[in-house]
C-alpha cells in the first residue's frame, strides 16, 4: 500500500514539475510557445520559412491550390473535423494556449518582423468617456505574431477631388468639385501568412492600392454622394449590408491592378478584404477654407439676428407691461366708481341707515394709503373718503342740472 502511495506521489510531483518546466520553456519560445486565440506565428529554420502555426477556433493550416501552385492557407474546418493534437499536447493547447512549436533557437525559432500599420483610436473627453472623434494612429513595432481573425485597419485619403456625373450625361447631378479627406476602415482576414508577411509587405502594398482606387471612386462622385457612403460603426467581421464603396473595394479580392498578371489581392498579397467602409468625409484644402469662412459669416449673421430678436422681444415686453398696467388701472377706477355709485344709492334709498352704512365703509378705508376722512356739513358723525365725497357732489350737481333743464 505504501508503495502505491509513493508511486502516485512521484507521478503527481513529476506531473507538476513537468507542467512548470513546459510553462517556463513556453515563455522563452523553446519547444513550446503561447499563442493567443485568433493569432498565429511563423516558424523558421535558420533564416528560411519552415511552418505556420495558428490558434483559431474551427480553422487550421491546409494546402490550397491557386493559379497552378500549392501553398499553405488558413482553412475552415469541415463539420465534425478537428485538427487539434490529442493527449497532453491537446490538453495544453486547449486549456492554456500552449502550443508545441518544436523551436530550439537559433536553429529553429519564431520569426520576428517589423510591421507598420494604421489604426483608428477613439479619443476621450475630460470625463474619460469616448467621443465620436477618431484619431489616426501610426504603428510600427517589432512583432512575432500576426492576426488570423478579422482585424480592422485604418487608411486616410488626403486631398481627393470630388467629381460629377458629367460623363454619364446626368448634368443635374453636378455638385461642383471640392477637396475632401476620407477616413477609411478596412476589415482584413489573413489567408496565406507566408505570402503576406515574408513574400510581400502586405499592408504597405494594400494601402497604396486602396488609396489609389479610392481616389478614382471619389473623382466619379459628388460630395453629397460620398456623404451617403459614410457609416457610423464598422460592422463586426464584415457582416451587414454592403454599400457602393464596400463593393467597389472588395472586388479587388479576385482581380486588381497589382502584380504582373493583375492578380487578385488574395492571390498576390495573401490576405482578403472582408469589408471597406468610409467613416468620415471632411472638406480639405481650399474647400475647407471657404467652408470655414462661410460658416463664420453665417454664425455672425445668426448672432446679429438673435440680438435683434432679443431687442424686439425686450421692447415688446416693456410695451405689453405698460398696456397691462394701464388696463389694470382703468379696471380699478371703474370698480371704484361703481362702489361710490352704490354707496350714494344706498344713502338715497335708506336714509339714515344708508348714511350709517356709508359712514362705516369710510371708517374702514380711512387706514388705507391715499384715503382721507371728510366731514360733511350737517352730518359730522358720518365720514366719507375724498373720492366718495366727490362722487356724491358730482351726482348731486348732475341732478340739479337735470332739474333746471
Amino acid at each position: 500500500m505504501a508503495t502505491i502511495i509513493s508511486f502516485l506521489f512521484l507521478v503527481a510531483v513529476s506531473g507538476i514539475l513537468g507542467f512548470l518546466l513546459i510553462w517556463i520553456l513556453a515563455t522563452m519560445n523553446i519547444l513550446f510557445g503561447f499563442i493567443e486565440e485568433g493569432c498565429g506565428v511563423i516558424v523558421k529554420s535558420g533564416e528560411s520559412y519552415s511552418d505556420t502555426i495558428i490558434s483559431f477556433n474551427e480553422h487550421h493550416m491546409g494546402i490550397v491550390e491557386r493559379n497552378g501552385h500549392e501553398r499553405m492557407e488558413v482553412v475552415k474546418n469541415k463539420p465534425g473535423e478537428s485538427y487539434a493534437p490529442e493527449g497532453v499536447l491537446g490538453f495544453l493547447q486547449e486549456k492554456f494556449g500552449i502550443f508545441y512549436l518544436g523551436t530550439l533557437p537559433p536553429f529553429r525559432s519564431i520569426l520576428q518582423y517589423k510591421f507598420r500599420w494604421n489604426e483608428w483610436k477613439n479619443t476621450k473627453d475630460d470625463e474619460g468617456e469616448y467621443k465620436d472623434e477618431r484619431v489616426l494612429r501610426h504603428r510600427e513595432e517589432l512583432t512575432e505574431f500576426f492576426y488570423v481573425k478579422t482585424t480592422t485597419y485604418a487608411l486616410t485619403l488626403k486631398g481627393a477631388e470630388t467629381g460629377s456625373k458629367i460623363k454619364s450625361g446626368e448634368t443635374s447631378a453636378v455638385g461642383g468639385n471640392v477637396e475632401v479627406d476620407l477616413h477609411i476602415a478596412l476589415l482584413i482576414n489573413m489567408v496565406c501568412p507566408k505570402v503576406a508577411i515574408i513574400d510581400r509587405e502586405w499592408f504597405a502594398q494594400l494601402g497604396t492600392l486602396i488609396l489609389s482606387q479610392s481616389l478614382l471612386f471619389v473623382g466619379e462622385r459628388t460630395f453629397e454622394e460620398l456623404r451617403s457612403q459614410k457609416i457610423n460603426k464598422v460592422p463586426e467581421s464584415g457582416s451587414g449590408e454592403q454599400n457602393d464603396f464596400c463593393e467597389y473595394i472588395m472586388k479587388f479580392n479576385k482581380r486588381a491592378p497589382i502584380g504582373e498578371e493583375a492578380d487578385g489581392i488574395t492571390d498576390y498579397l495573401g490576405i482578403e478584404i472582408k469589408g471597406a467602409y468610409i467613416l468620415e468625409v471632411e472638406l480639405a484644402g481650399e474647400s475647407k477654407k471657404i467652408a470655414d469662412e462661410t460658416t463664420a459669416i453665417y454664425v455672425a449673421e445668426q448672432r446679429g439676428k438673435a440680438t435683434k430678436i432679443n431687442e424686439d422681444a425686450k421692447a415688446y415686453g416693456i410695451r405689453a407691461e405698460g398696456i397691462a398696467k394701464a388696463e389694470m388701472a382703468q379696471k380699478m377706477a371703474e370698480a371704484e366708481a361703481r362702489g361710490l355709485e352704490a354707496g350714494i344709492t344706498t344713502m338715497k334709498n335708506h336714509g339714515d341707515d344708508g348714511k350709517y352704512f356709508v359712514h362705516q365703509q369710510a371708517l374702514a378705508k380711512a387706514g388705507q394709503a391715499g384715503s382721507a376722512v371728510v366731514f360733511t356739513h350737517g352730518n359730522e358723525d358720518h365720514k366719507l373718503t375724498s373720492n366718495e365725497f366727490a362722487a356724491m357732489f358730482l351726482s348731486q350737481q348732475a341732478k340739479g342740472m337735470r332739474g333746471k333743464s
